[in-house]
């Protein structure tokens, strides 16, 4: 043998001991070290109502501060009854009880062991009557417990109502047969009645179909749609005559050889009346479930189907590795290696039920590597896996070359779920050095991945007083937290971590408006010009917006002479500003016509990008076109193992103080937190909604109204030489409350009628309402508090009535008590600015 041969095989022989002992190390951590996700182990309870299977329930491993659990509520019988079934899925249950607990959770009425109950194979039915200890038309939480075989204990959430003639089962009948007969070409011509379609609806997308879309949207087009799974059905809100119901179920289309299988959710509101129901909302959503087979793709396009729920895609610098988002479900494509894998799915084709495709978490993609390694968190509750039963935040690594999906960091949530999935869609970045900025209850925090520590960067901020880029990678606060009289911002690049602050000169004051990319926008106004009325209502008008780079550039510098901007809606790369002039006597501002500011430079749009392309079936579709063609033919599906670790990764967050806020719910899902009363009681009042804060206490219900009310205890007062409108009303409604003060005197000091309310009713929530309209004041009327009206000219009423026709005004310029059309009143205060400031009842207070 010559010196070659022997050189090439000892080459030979190293490379192949290589090969051995890499082949043996990487199974030994993919079969030793790893594992498919756990499967959901938990049981699934329900409520029935008079055999009307309702209410799913999915349980918790940890204790949940109920005042945030509001996914539905349960109507009892009469005589207090409530029948519960528990789906097992083979587990053994060994210990079943109930609670039943105020608003806010901190009072226990009833503490029930339940040893009477129906078992077979699959389930457990029980009724309980619970004991007569709560009041009509007052809601309280349930908490079903079980403990299992295996020594956990698993608690179920609902709330609870005792509401005569509710007609619940007729509510019930109502959507039922409507959800029927939108499969029926010829029974769904019968639900013409109940739609508003109109011009303004997108009529070329089956992904949200809404009660102004055509019946041909309602009724699923020319698709041949079949339901797949029965309707999990959810009371959410229930009122005498209103309800708000969802439906969830799946449903596939054949289409030849190809069977498209969608997740398909239904909001209804409904108000019965005599002898009929009317639909006051509807919405359907539908979003194609993408599967990982040859038949998703297409020359260089990844087809993800009808989808209402945007898709987040990122790739990496080279575009070569991206990675997307599907129905909760994270996948990633190598297109240099024609390599596909799913990523993360609680369900899939072996794991698909009740309990895995609930939907109350949702994913985000945080970095993709150009080696194919992809981070991104999974956040709400956790439907199977090592957190399953648990609400939080899970930040994951996905190791291109070792195909394994590794935890680094669990973040515990003890409020809904939903609160949580909100905060993370407005603020989620992991950095460079393995740091996520996330909101978090209204604080930002850094929090050190590998450290498992944490810190907090700010807290109790309003909305405004902080604004994120669309990146995330870019965040800017007031310094002194005061919306109003802010003189500097602080600039933070969460990447590098630098901070930045941007000072006002003397005399003025500065305010964040958003980003534009990258690049800061924020106003400045004179400390002069900030006006305030006795109602406390305060106008920021800016003289000038500003759009600064990281680097200190300024980029633009908005002025115009006399005309100030009052706020900056931006969208792409245009910002629109609401500007204001002074009136004549230089006292006030009047609307004057918006303007625009828009930027040449165009949003990078990347190698690979999703689009939209319409079909004569499917209508309009979502797909990611590539930059190259794929070849299914050698085209590779990959399912990483979950890597498995010795201790947890877990971090819990306490908070010392945290900032009130408030929570808006449709459907029984928050679409909003927010400390602005005013911007929560508009988004409920015009999505149906209710707003009610972390104890669980009601700030706002759209439904039903009296037809009437007044309080009558509120009688005629007027002013006097010594006494204005806005001291009558604010006498009146503090004598109203058994208080006696001299607020005229208060009102000359300077102080606002916002500030003597709240000094005053220290147990209240004072409300400043402006913006929202006369229908909304109503509520509070019907609840007999009076609402506080500001006119324009410096005078003020008080809103104190109203039936079908009229409001109920006390109007002290004229010392009477008068009836007012109620369109006149609405005409007069929507002229007015619609300035309105009221307050609720507190019944649930925090604890000391």
């Amino acid at each position: 043998m010559n010196k070659s041969m022997i050189r090439y095989s000892v080459i030979a022989g190293v490379f192949i001991a290589a090969i051995i002992f890499f082949s043996v190390f990487m199974n030994q951590g993919n079969t030793d070290m790893t594992m498919d996700m756990s499967g959901a182990t938990l049981p699934v309870a329900s409520i029935l109502f008079d055999n009307t299977k309702m209410n799913e329930m999915h349980g918790y491993l940890e204790k949940m501060e109920l005042g945030t659990m509001r996914d539905s509520i349960t109507p009892l019988r009469d005589n207090r009854q409530l029948t519960f079934e528990i789906d097992k899925y083979g587990q053994e249950i060994t210990g079943i009880k109930y609670e039943v607990r105020s608003a806010d959770g901190e009072r226990l009425i009833e503490d029930t062991e339940v040893y009477n109950y129906e078992e077979d194979r699959n389930t457990i039915r029980a009724s309980v009557n619970l004991k007569d200890l709560i009041e009509e038309n007052t809601e309280y939480n349930f908490v079903l417990i079980i403990t299992m075989n295996d020594g956990r204990t698993v608690y179920y959430y609902t709330r609870i109502i005792q509401k005569q003639d509710a007609g619940v089962l007729e509510k019930i009948e109502f959507v039922l047969d409507f959800h029927d007969k939108t499969f029926d070409k010829n029974e769904v011509k019968e639900l013409s009645t109940y739609m508003e379609p109109n011009a303004e609806e997108d009529n070329t997308t089956f992904g949200r179909v809404t009660i102004h879309s055509s019946m041909n949207q309602l009724s699923w087009g020319n698709m041949n749609v079949t339901p797949v799974t029965e309707p999990v059905l959810t009371i959410c809100e229930l009122g005498d005559q209103t309800a708000s119901i969802t439906l969830d179920y799946s449903v596939q289309i054949q289409e030849g050889k190809i069977t498209n299988q969608y997740r398909i959710h239904e909001y209804y509101r409904i108000r019965s009346a005599t002898n009929r129901f009317y639909l006051l909302s509807y919405e359907r959503t539908m979003d194609e479930y993408f599967t990982m087979d040859k038949t998703s793709f297409a020359n260089n396009k990844i087809v993800l189907g009808i989808e209402n729920t945007a898709t987040q895609m990122m790739e990496s610098d080279g575009g070569n590795i991206l990675a997307f988002s599907n129905g909760g479900r994270v996948f990633s494509y190598n297109v240099s290696e024609n390599k596909f894998a799913r990523l993360f799915a609680f369900y899939d084709q072996d794991n698909f039920d009740s309990r895995t495709y609930y939907r109350q978490a949702d994913v985000k993609i945080l970095n993709v590597e150009e080696n194919g390694n992809v981070t991104f968190m999974v956040y709400g509750y956790m439907n199977r896996g090592m957190h399953e039963g648990e609400a939080g935040v899970e930040i994951c690594y996905y190791s291109s070359m070792l195909n394994t999906i590794e935890e680094q960091i669990f973040i515990q949530y003890t409020k809904s779920p939903d609160i949580l999935m909100e905060d993370m869609k407005k603020l989620s970045y992991v950095n460079r050095s393995n740091k996520l900025f996330a909101l978090i209850d209204g604080s930002i925090y850094a929090i050190d991945i590998n450290q498992f520590t944490y810190r907090e960067i700010v807290s109790g901020l309003d909305e405004e007083s902080y604004q994120v880029s669309a990146s995330n990678e870019m965040l800017v606060w007031q310094k002194e937290k005061q919306l109003q009289n802010s003189r500097t911002l602080v600039l933070m690049n969460l990447n590098t971590e630098k901070t930045t602050e941007i000072s006002a000169k003397s005399g003025e004051y500065i305010r964040p408006l958003g980003f534009l990319n990258e690049d800061l926008i924020y106003g400045v106004a004179n400390e002069t010009d900030i006006a305030s009325n006795t109602l406390g209502i305060v106008t920021f008008p800016m003289k000038k917006v500003m759009i600064e780079s990281e680097d200190g550039s300024i980029l633009k510098n908005y002025h115009v002479e006399n005309i100030y901007v009052t706020d900056g809606i931006i969208e792409g790369n245009q910002i629109t500003l609401n500007r204001v002039k002074k009136t004549d006597d230089m006292l006030s501002y009047e609307e004057t016509t918006n303007d625009q500011i828009t930027s040449n430079i165009e949003e990078a749009t990347g190698v690979n990008h999703i689009a939209e392309a319409v079909t004569d079936l499917y209508e309009t579709i979502a797909q990611i076109e590539l930059k190259n063609e794929i070849d299914t033919r050698t085209l590779k599906f990959l399912t990483p193992k979950v890597v498995i670790y010795e201790g947890r990764r877990i971090l819990a967050i306490e908070q010392n103080e945290m900032q009130e806020r408030f929570l808006v719910y449709v459907g029984g899902t928050v679409i909003e937190a927010c400390t602005d009363a005013s911007k929560a009681v508009k988004m409920a009042y015009d999505n149906m909604g209710t707003v009610i804060d972390y104890r669980g206490n009601e700030i706002y219900r759209r439904g039903e109204l009296s037809s009437r009310n007044q309080i009558m205890a509120i009688k005629e007062d007027s002013i006097t030489d010594e006494k204005g409108t806005m001291a009558v009303c604010l006498d009146t409604i503090l004598k109203y409350e058994g208080i006696s003060r001299n607020t005229e005197y208060m009102l000359q000091n300077g102080t606002s009628a916002y500030q003597i309310l709240s000094d005053n009713l220290k147990d209240d929530y004072i409300l400043n309402l402006t913006g929202c309209g006369t229908d909304v004041m109503l509520y509070y009327v019907n609840k007999d508090i009076p609402v506080l009206a500001s006119l324009n000219d410096g005078s003020a009423v008080l809103l104190i009535g109203f039936n079908e026709q009229n409001t109920v005004l006390m109007d002290p310029q004229t010392g009477t008590i008068y009836k007012k059309g109620i369109n006149d009143s609405r005409t007069m205060f929507e002229e007015n600015g619609n300035q309105f400031i009221t307050y609720v009842k507190v019944e649930n207070t925090p604890q000391e």
